[in-house]
């Protein structure tokens, strides 16, 4: 019959198994399990490291915000100026000077909208794409040193995990027409 393993505090002070001489097993501490609101806010301070780190980072020839419109335009379609800017949580004005740019540059095309011919609808162009998937690769390699701690079987875990969170998500308006067009730059 073996006797369940069990500590014992020595004269000393120092613990000694069941048996007298071999040093008990001892075992950690059940960890409670955190609240999702606990882990809501270890999400959000990781995406804030990883978009701080994007952000002081140039994405080949696109600054963060320049990349944040044409991953927007991507990911939604072609869209009116007003959505982008609704979608970026910036004001219009800052849309407008962003795309001044990248029309400039190539990446993007102004153009009517067929319904209303008062909004300016925003097209990403071939050159655009190349930009956004260019500059994509580099922010994915900073954002990824960020998970180069874990073990190939931990970030396989967090994957699934992060994978049936964003299941579980409600969709944002657009992002339907962007689903299919994500594995042309992924």
């Amino acid at each position: 019959m073996r006797l369940p393993e069990y500590t014992v505090a020595s004269a000393s002070g120092r613990e000694i198994g069941h048996d007298g001489d071999v040093p008990a097993k001892t075992t950690p501490p059940a960890r409670k399990a955190p609240l999702p609101q606990e882990l809501a806010e270890r999400f959000i301070a990781v995406s804030r490291a990883v978009g701080k780190s994007s952000a002081r980072s140039q994405f080949g020839a696109l600054s963060a915000a320049r990349y944040d419109v044409l991953h927007a335009i991507f990911h939604a379609g072609p869209m009116p100026m007003s959505h982008v800017a609704a979608r970026l949580q910036v004001s219009p004005r800052t849309v407008t000077d962003l795309v001044d740019g990248l029309e400039a540059d190539g990446y993007i095309v102004r153009s009517r909208h067929a319904t209303d011919r008062r909004k300016t609808v925003l097209t990403l162009t071939e050159d655009g794409l190349e930009a956004l998937a260019g500059a994509r690769r580099v922010r994915l390699a900073d954002a990824g040193s960020f998970f180069a701690t874990l073990e190939p079987g931990e970030r396989t875990t967090l994957a699934a995990l992060l994978d049936k969170v964003l299941a579980a998500a409600p969709p944002r308006p657009g992002d339907a027409a962007g689903a299919a067009r994500s594995a042309a730059v992924e």
